[in-house]
């Protein structure tokens, strides 16, 4: 009788959480600098989720061995939905190249959204005499080992898209890994590197201010109508897509995570929202 009782308390209790969700501030780890492709996106979706559940929603930028710290700090939180994880594809990828990871992708972690999907996108700065991917490959066969790229870290879209056209062009690059994003675009537009591979939305600010330059992507886009894919250019087998999307912990209540899924949801649906994210 003492245990029936003690299970439907703590029941009780579950439903009372669940129902006055959320009650205090939500805080969206992103594994990755301020002003990246997971960045981006965490910051508009906190303002609305704020706007619309009257409760401050903060982003924490958590960087660190390709996402791997932030996505740390999601996994050992407490699973009530006020701590939550925004990433990309690199989420997924990353356990085939490392070892030594403290959580598991698949048993400590519950899918709460698909924000978003992004074509790879192959780079130079604007001052690069490299005009085409054709220029690239010859420039790189040229110098083999010496032409660089920049990526948001080893296991990511990027560096993926990256060894597969080395194989497919038989060429040898100098992959640069950054922390995230922002680092990455910075150093690109600087010249600091010869190319980079990124995903479109986080490269088309300083493609439409005229820093960098695209040569290809993994799928044609309207967005840059002018731009080939990969496909286009004989190489069929290289795809590169990323994604964007939330997690949470993985005991987290399925009522919080409909919560969250609903409201999201919701946001991506607004057309404001959706002009923002192109």
């Amino acid at each position: 009788m003492l245990l029936l009782f003690l299970v439907v308390l703590g029941s009780g209790a579950v439903v009372a959480q669940t129902a006055n969700y959320p009650s205090k501030p939500i805080k969206i780890i992103v594994p990755y600098p301020p002003g990246g492709g997971n960045d981006i996106p965490a910051r508009i979706i906190s303002v609305e989720l704020g706007n619309m559940w009257g409760q401050p929603v903060v982003v924490e930028n958590r960087s660190g061995a390709a996402g791997t710290v932030g996505s740390g700090v999601v996994a050992r939180a407490a699973p009530d939905g006020y701590t939550i994880l925004l990433t990309s594809a690199s989420h997924t990828i990353t356990p085939s190249v490392m070892t030594d990871m403290s959580y598991d992708v698949v048993k400590d972690f519950a899918g709460v959204n698909m924000i978003l999907k992004n074509p790879a996108i192959i780079l130079v700065p604007a001052s690069s005499p490299l005009k085409t991917m054709q220029d690239l490959i010859a420039k790189a066969k040229s110098e083999p080992g010496k032409l660089s790229y920049s990526t948001v870290g080893p296991g990511t879209v990027g560096h993926l898209v990256a060894l597969a056209l080395e194989q497919a062009a038989g060429i040898s690059l100098l992959h640069v890994p950054y922390r995230g994003g922002a680092p990455a675009f910075q150093a690109l537009a600087a010249a600091e590197v010869d190319s980079g591979i990124s995903i479109l939305n986080g490269a088309m600010p300083l493609i439409r201010a005229g820093k960098i330059r695209a040569l290809a992507l993994d799928e044609r886009s309207s967005f840059l109508p002018e731009v080939p894919s990969l496909a286009d250019l004989g190489f069929k087998d290289i795809s590169g897509k990323n994604w964007v999307g939330l997690f949470a912990p993985a005991a987290t209540p399925r009522p919080v995570i409909n919560k969250l899924n609903q409201a999201v949801s919701d946001i991506m649906r607004k057309p404001d929202i959706k002009e923002k994210f192109t």
